[in-house]
């Protein structure tokens, strides 16, 4: 796990989140947008997975990665599971602003660097 971090933080992971990322919901016309800052890596998922809980079923729901950095393979993996589970009790669920992530692999949820301009 540390080497994991190490690795997090060469990639360019704030050092503040390594344990907790601002996560700010927004309710907007029945539509939930859920906005992650800073990282969304495995040691600080729990966070985020507790606030998407907290979201009613059969809710449009987007979250958004345009204010991170780096996005870790097991919170795309958990968020793909997520997915499944959310549409499967009649909602919708998107994630927005990876496009700007550089992905770090070949594989669909590799984890996901910011591309500097």
């Amino acid at each position: 796990m540390l080497l994991k971090l190490i690795i997090h933080l060469l990639n360019g992971m704030p050092i503040q989140a390594l344990f907790k990322s601002p996560v700010e919901i927004s309710f907007v016309d029945n539509h939930y947008l859920v906005q992650v800052e800073k990282a969304a890596i495995f040691t600080n998922f729990i966070g985020l997975k507790s606030k998407l809980e907290a979201i009613p079923a059969g809710m449009d729901v987007t979250v958004d990665f345009s204010n991170t950095r780096l996005v870790d393979h097991s919170v795309l993996e958990n968020l793909h599971h997520f997915e499944h589970g959310y549409i499967s009790q009649g909602g919708q669920f998107r994630i927005q602003g990876i496009e700007a992530h550089q992905p770090l692999s070949k594989h669909q949820l590799a984890a996901r660097k910011k591309r500097l301009l």
